[in-house]
């Protein structure tokens, strides 16, 4: 009961600071279709923002990934995830910054509307019009999906930060933090909408791991203010090893099919553009957690699992880690990814 407690009150100042900092947010980031810049712990001046609201001006575009497909060969094993390395500490020092992804629309080319809080009027980028737009309640849903998943890297990445301030090292301060991300995460998985995760299209393309083996690895450079550049210690490609397989064409445009039970898929490490590792493994139809050979094998502890997916979305991807008698939403977060720009 008292570390319950604890947990909750270390949440709520957490949650009183980020809210302070995103008190000074003014304007609302686009999506890109070029790559991210990458840059070796360099601060650009970047706006200080990400988060999106409909009261203010915004310009925005849709974003379709379409990433070549490159293979590689390896084999297929399951163990036990264990956690992060000293030698994945190490990377942390080499990390890469990283743009923050923006919100992406499902409707194409729909103009964004908002109602401006001054003149009570709704307004899009053309100036006032009459009344809210056409498919406002599926704008709406997209900012609600991306409002609460850079929330939750924002949580994290502000966890990460009290924690760097303390000692980390004991088991118990360990067993603290794996307590506050479950804390974290189970607001947006119970929102999860995905029959089987693990099939999903949506796990391919462009990550960034936030969470690795348990433990924050992202982090933010900034002091006062949000910033909308991270650093990241390297990028996961993911991708279908037999090459590109695209699925009907929808009204919303065409998307990567959904993977078949047992499909083989590609997964490789990536610092900057260079892959420094890669390995394949097959989607298991009953989300169990299986080893990615060959990817990650710069040490032993740092071998990357891929199953347990609790929630995925166009910004965020949860796994736990599997336990005998023990439902996924029982057992311990390994890994929460952000989705990102294309770096293929």
């Amino acid at each position: 009961m008292c570390s319950s407690l604890t947990i909750r009150c270390y949440l709520l100042v957490c949650s009183l600071l980020l809210l302070c900092r995103l008190d000074e947010t003014t304007r609302v980031s686009a999506w890109v279709s070029s790559p991210p810049q990458c840059h070796r712990n360099v601060n650009n001046g970047a706006p200080k923002t990400i988060i999106y609201s409909t009261v203010k001006d915004a310009e925005t575009s849709i974003k379709v990934d379409e990433s070549p497909i490159i293979g590689s060969a390896a084999t297929v094993t399951a163990t036990t995830p264990p956690s992060v390395s000293h030698q994945l500490e190490q990377q942390l020092e080499q990390s890469q910054s990283i743009s923050m992804p923006s919100i992406q629309y499902t409707v194409p080319g729909m103009k964004v509307g908002w109602k401006d809080s001054e003149t009570d009027l709704w307004m899009d980028e053309d100036g006032p019009r009459n009344g809210p737009p056409q498919n406002y309640w599926r704008q709406q849903s997209d900012e609600k999906l991306y409002k609460e998943s850079m929330k939750l890297v924002q949580d994290l990445l502000l966890l990460q930060s009290s924690s760097s301030k303390e000692d980390t090292t004991t088991a118990a301060t360990t067993t603290t933090s794996e307590l506050l991300i479950n804390e974290l995460v189970q607001p947006i998985e119970k929102s999860n909408s995905v029959r089987r995760p693990i099939l999903n299209r949506m796990i391919l393309n462009d990550w960034v791991p936030i969470v690795r083996g348990g433990k924050v690895v992202a982090t933010d450079k900034s002091t006062n203010n949000y910033s909308n550049e991270i650093d990241v210690p390297y990028f996961f490609h993911i991708q279908r090893t037999a090459g590109q397989k695209l699925g009907p064409k929808t009204p919303y445009g065409t998307f990567d099919e959904h993977l078949k039970p047992e499909e083989e898929i590609t997964i490789q490490q990536l610092v900057n553009t260079n892959v420094v590792s890669s390995g394949v493994v097959q989607v298991s139809p009953d989300n169990e957690n299986r080893l990615v050979k060959g990817c990650c094998t710069t040490n032993n502890d740092d071998l990357l699992y891929i199953g347990g997916i609790t929630y995925v979305s166009k910004y965020v991807m949860i796994m736990r880690q599997q336990e005998e008698e023990k439902n996924y939403k029982d057992s311990p977060v390994t890994e929460i990814w952000m989705k990102v720009d294309s770096k293929m």
